[in-house]
């Protein structure tokens, strides 16, 4: 028989978030959209961002 957990499932958050850039048709000016993804653990919680083209994540 497993034993049970006792630690809280992480909870997840999403977002998209238009950002205004000077002009959106200019070569190298990137995509006003990026999208953002929040899970949250009891201790910490950890952020993954992405624009399409690149991805970054933080722990925290």
């Amino acid at each position: 028989m497993a034993a049970a957990s006792s630690a809280a499932p992480a909870r997840h958050s999403c977002a998209k978030l238009s950002v205004p850039v000077e002009n959106p048709k200019a070569v190298g000016s990137g995509a006003g959209t990026v999208f953002v993804k929040a899970t949250w653990l009891p201790s910490r919680f950890s952020l993954a961002v992405t624009d399409g083209a690149g991805a970054w994540v933080a722990d925290a």
